[in-house]
């Protein structure tokens, strides 16, 4: 079928669109201990094209026993080169991505109900513990984790936005109160964005070449978040 044909199509008055919600497996990955005590449980974002695993791994410096950290998957995965590249290659490249324009409430609505159901599950076998719960979004990663805890009753610690902001609009299932979700720069060290009244967002202390950057995606913005420290 050829474009104008499918634009024709697009326009047939008797074409309808449905949607349907399905089950499907997401993938997600932890470092740390995955019970006992730890004292710090942290969820944290990959940017558009990165894969969990791999963006894990820019964590290891983190992994002293006292922290959990979990790093979920986009539900999405491509191809990141074009089939010409990858046709002789026996482990072409993937990359994920969290959405896209093309039916966005519907994927925003996908992952962040994923992302509430994924915190439930990591969290239940830890209630004991309290831990110290910090939430990490890196590029595409920042509009992800703030929708998602805009919609969500999960209260965290600390909230740290990498190469990215927090997302201006889009789809908010279970919106909170106007005002709950602010939006704060300041000056120098001590800029940065406020969501609610406890998360404070800082930079991640990890270096923007080790998040292995793909190829296209934007540089982190400078003066959005001031570094982060070891102590709480």
């Amino acid at each position: 079928m050829t474009e104008p044909d499918v634009a024709s199509a697009a326009a047939d008055p008797t074409i309808t669109a449905h949607a349907l919600v399905v089950p499907r497996t997401a993938r997600y990955y932890t470092l740390g201990p995955t019970h006992g005590f730890p004292r710090e449980l942290w969820f944290v974002c990959h940017g558009y094209g990165q894969l969990a695993e791999r963006f894990l791994r820019q964590f290891a410096p983190l992994d002293d026993g006292t922290r959990l950290i979990v790093a979920p998957e986009g539900l999405s995965r491509f191809y990141l080169d074009p089939l010409a590249q990858r046709r002789n290659d026996p482990s072409p490249r993937v990359g994920a991505t969290w959405m896209t324009r093309e039916d966005r409430d519907a994927e925003i609505a996908d992952y962040v109900a994923y992302l509430e159901r994924l915190a439930a599950e990591i969290r239940h076998p830890l209630a004991g513990a309290a831990p110290r719960i910090v939430v990490l979004g890196f590029s595409q990663g920042t509009a992800t984790v703030s929708r998602w805890l805009a919609a969500s009753d999960l209260r965290v610690d600390q909230l740290v936005l990498w190469g990215g902001a927090i997302a201006r609009r889009g789809h908010h299932p279970r919106r909170r109160r106007p005002g709950r979700v602010r939006h704060r720069r300041g000056r120098g060290g001590g800029g940065g964005t406020t969501v609610g009244r406890r998360c404070r967002i800082h930079a991640a202390a990890i270096r923007w070449r080790a998040l292995d950057r793909p190829r296209g995606a934007p540089a982190p913005r400078r003066g959005l978040c001031r570094p982060l420290s070891g102590q709480s």
